[in-house]
């Protein structure tokens, strides 16, 4: 199994969280596993917008530093046993997390996902991901 990787980005906030939701879930409703990656760094709302905040105990800046695995990070969704979120770091800089970290994690990823979904920040176009992924879509 090798995942597709999607990024969604919006200059409309609400837009892109509620579709970065939707597309989550329709994603992870097919039977398919889907990996969710807020990459909103700094903000932190796809995990609201899930309703997974509270389950947060690591998110994709401690994997990058080393403080937990992939695995760790990963929130199954309560509706839907086959979506995951990995969160973003609300307390760091929103270049805490390089193109060559996500090309990482995106590749630690596909050999047991379907889709990895990239919930990207706001304004943010797709060259933040683009190069350094091959196969990718953008929304």
């Amino acid at each position: 199994m090798t995942a597709q990787v999607v990024t969604i980005s919006s200059g409309k906030a609400r837009w892109k969280d509620n579709g970065g939701r939707q597309s989550c879930r329709r994603a992870g409703g097919g039977w398919q596993q889907v990996v969710c990656i807020d990459g909103d760094i700094g903000l932190r709302n796809l995990d609201v917008v899930m309703g997974l905040e509270n389950r947060i105990v690591y998110d994709i800046v401690d994997v990058i530093e080393g403080r937990c695995k992939l695995r760790q990070a990963m929130i199954r969704d309560k509706h839907l046993p086959e979506l995951y979120l990995i969160p973003a770091a609300q307390t760091r800089d929103k270049n805490a997390v390089s193109p060559s970290d996500m090309k990482r994690i995106c590749d630690e990823l596909r050999s047991g996902t379907d889709f990895i979904l990239i919930d990207s920040r706001r304004g943010l176009n797709a060259a933040f991901v683009m190069p350094s992924l091959p196969r990718t879509a953008c929304w």
